[in-house]
């Protein structure tokens, strides 16, 4: 599991994308939320952020204030959560994770 991987493999891109592929063959429970083991360079990184949203939308509240702020992130989270809503999920308030920033823009 990831808590227990050491700081350099949460540190590496591709090591990542491995594990969040195979988080999303798991299914939908065991998305994207390993995204908060991630090491703050790949929290910024728009690919890793991206990958980690796809399998789990909640992932986020994880990602840093610049990807909350990029609306491309921001609308793939929001998706997630209408696809889950629709499965009939709560819905878990994707829009408030957004930087304020890109709440307030008009």
């Amino acid at each position: 599991e990831l808590p227990l991987a050491s700081e350099a493999l949460r540190a590496n891109r591709d090591f990542f994308l491995a594990v969040l592929e195979l988080e999303r063959d798991r299914g939908p429970s065991q998305g994207g939320s390993g995204l908060q083991h991630a090491a703050t360079a790949l929290r910024n990184n728009r690919e890793v952020v991206l990958a980690a949203i796809r399998n789990d939308h909640s992932a986020l509240a994880f990602a840093s204030h610049a990807m909350r702020g990029d609306p491309t992130v921001v609308l793939q989270a929001l998706r997630g959560e209408a696809n889950a809503t629709r499965e009939g999920s709560p819905p878990v308030g994707t829009f408030q994770l957004a930087a304020p920033e890109l709440r307030s823009d008009r």
